[in-house]
């Protein structure tokens, strides 16, 4: 099954003070993937609010702001919270790894990192992260739909109309109103 934001080149945020891990993971992750880094917590969030990306690979230990806080502020934010958080770090403490999912990780990398676990688990997020958004809309058009003959409702139309109209495409329109049919429905 192949999802449709699969057919854009997905993009990654990569956070971490030392500038010989961002090289690392961008030089193991640039050929399937956009990528882009931040050095500290605040850039870090400006970024995921602006790019959007499809997933964070972030460092605990950064001055200023940790990579908890990070975790955390991302969660907190509508615009941010459903983007996927795999920690890289060196503390691997069990502590550690139970403090990043009460963060809201999704995964936890530890350092020396092994370059085909991390590819495996970057993948393996964002197809997860791509499946949860394909049945969000799935959910919505299915709550939108009417239950007698499972046509798109009133809010899927508006929202075509409203995008076509956006996009100046042409467009046909054609309102039926069947009279009596409430008799039938019931």
């Amino acid at each position: 099954m192949k999802l449709k934001n699969m057919d854009r080149q997905q993009k990654i945020l990569i956070v971490d003070d030392a500038v010989e891990n961002i090289k690392m993971l961008i030089s193991l992750l640039h050929d399937e993937y956009t990528t882009f880094f931040a050095k500290n917590g605040e850039v870090a969030l400006k970024l995921a609010r602006s790019k959007q990306p499809d997933l964070i690979l972030l460092d605990i230990v950064m001055p200023e702001m940790d990579g908890f806080e990070v975790c955390r502020a991302l969660q907190e934010e509508p615009e941010t919270s459903d983007i996927p958080v795999i920690f890289v770090s060196a503390k691997g403490e069990e502590g550690d790894e139970t403090k990043g999912f009460e963060a809201g990780a999704v995964d936890y990398i530890i350092k020396p990192i092994s370059p085909p676990i991390v590819k495996a688990r970057v993948k393996t997020h964002l197809r997860l992260r791509e499946a949860v958004a394909e049945l969000k809309r799935l959910n919505r058009l299915a709550m939108d739909a009417n239950p007698m003959t499972g046509l798109p409702g009133n809010t899927a139309v508006t929202e075509h109309i409203k995008k076509a109209l956006g996009k100046k495409e042409d467009v046909c329109i054609i309102y039926a109103d069947l009279d009596n049919f409430k008799a039938y429905n019931d």
